[in-house]
């Protein structure tokens, strides 16, 4: 029993040098470890309860009603990513049949782009109308762990020989919470009124 205590803790102790020695980088090889730290670090709330108000019924006809528009927003999708378009993810093994069928039915817009790099201020350029950096939503709001992992990577691409991303460690400390970045609420009743 003594040697089975030893060796557990042994393991236990090769696995707490492995990721002292490894940073924050190691989290972006077991994303378990992302989710246990996330609960730790930043826990989900309980539900809210919502109370939605229902809409009077409609009083015109059908052909005097404007149209229904159904805008999808989603994060990290390529352009490939569906199968309506002949791609798909894993070579269209992940079929897309529902997004594929709104595709075929409705209107394709095939010359447009993002208002940012990024899916947050692309989100409120979409809802303002407005560039981001012209109201001061430049990035995505991300915890401060973003930034240690920033270093982390900035010193890896050195020790392989790559020019590093620009990234200034020394102004971690002057970032907002997380919670306070995002689409500043002045700018806000331009699209949430």
């Amino acid at each position: 029993m003594l040697k089975w205590a030893v060796g557990a803790v042994a393991v236990l102790a090769l696995v707490v040098g492995g990721v002292v020695l490894a940073g924050p980088q190691l989290l972006l090889h077991f994303p378990v470890l992302i989710r246990i730290v996330s609960q730790v670090s930043d826990p989900i709330g309980p539900n809210q309860p919502v109370t939605w108000e229902t809409a009077p019924p409609a009083t015109d006809t059908p052909a005097e009603r404007p149209p229904n528009v159904v805008f999808i927003v989603v994060d990290d999708l390529g352009w490939n990513d569906l199968t309506w378009n002949g791609g798909g993810v894993a070579g269209g093994s992940v079929p897309t049949p529902n997004i594929d069928s709104l595709a075929r039915e409705g209107a394709e817009f095939t010359m447009g782009y993002a208002g940012n790099a990024t899916c947050a201020p692309s989100r409120a350029a979409l809802m303002t109308g407005r560039y981001p950096p012209r109201f001061g939503f430049e990035s995505t709001p991300a915890p401060p762990a973003m930034g240690a992992m920033g270093v982390e990577m900035q010193e890896a691409a050195r020790q392989e020989g790559q020019a590093p991303g620009l990234f200034h460690a020394e102004r971690v400390s002057e970032v907002p919470s997380m919670y306070d970045q995002g689409m500043p609420a002045s700018d806000q009743h331009d699209c949430c009124d």
